[in-house]
């Protein structure tokens, strides 16, 4: 009896985490996955409101619209920081300059020629210098791109300009592009 009392306490118990674990997995289908972020700028708020009505009546709900206030550089940056284009260009431009400086620290570990700050490494010979060379000119080319592009959404906009906030998933990236091409928003470096 004591047995039996027990086999049904546990399976009550099993098809309790079952049933949780069924509602866990219903919930994890139904969450949004956004994969895509785009944002826009626009000079008029009409046009804004126009490409948001445009982009809800398609499905694409998860919006954040904003007028940029005097404090616009800030606003533009808690939304902008490295998107994947930036990412992409600093990761280029890190490669490059790493071949760059691997080519200095070379020609300077054979003696070709002279770098004053290398010289301290020198002794550790042409390997030394060369991965020198990499790190440096790697670190140089990406922190000046990386400021590079921070730098490049803020030439384009102003206070009193509209922004749009778009998140949806990636199969509707091509989708957004082309609403917003409708508008003619400013030209963003993400665009």
């Amino acid at each position: 009896m004591k047995d039996e009392a027990e086999t049904l306490r546990r399976q009550a118990e099993m098809q309790k985490e079952q049933q949780l674990q069924q509602q866990m997995k219903q919930r994890l289908e139904n969450l949004p996955r956004f994969g895509h972020k785009r944002i826009a700028f626009f000079e008029e708020k009409t046009v804004m409101q126009r490409a948001i009505d445009e982009l809800m009546n398609n499905n694409i709900v998860n919006l954040s619209s904003k007028t940029l206030t005097e404090n616009f550089i800030q606003e533009v940056y808690d939304m902008y920081i490295f998107m994947p284009k930036e990412g992409t260009y600093t990761l280029t431009a890190a490669i490059a300059g790493g071949l760059l400086g691997a080519i200095a620290g070379v020609l300077h570990g054979k003696g070709r020629i002279t770098l004053p700050f290398f010289s301290p490494i020198s002794a550790g010979g042409s390997l030394v210098s060369t991965i020198l060379g990499i790190g440096i000119g790697s670190i140089l080319f990406s922190t000046f791109t990386a400021i590079t592009m921070l730098y490049k959404p803020i030439t384009k906009v102003n206070q009193g300009y509209g922004m749009l906030t778009i998140y949806s998933g990636i199969e509707d990236k091509q989708n957004i592009e082309n609403y917003l091409k409708k508008y003619d928003p400013l030209n963003d470096p993400q665009g």
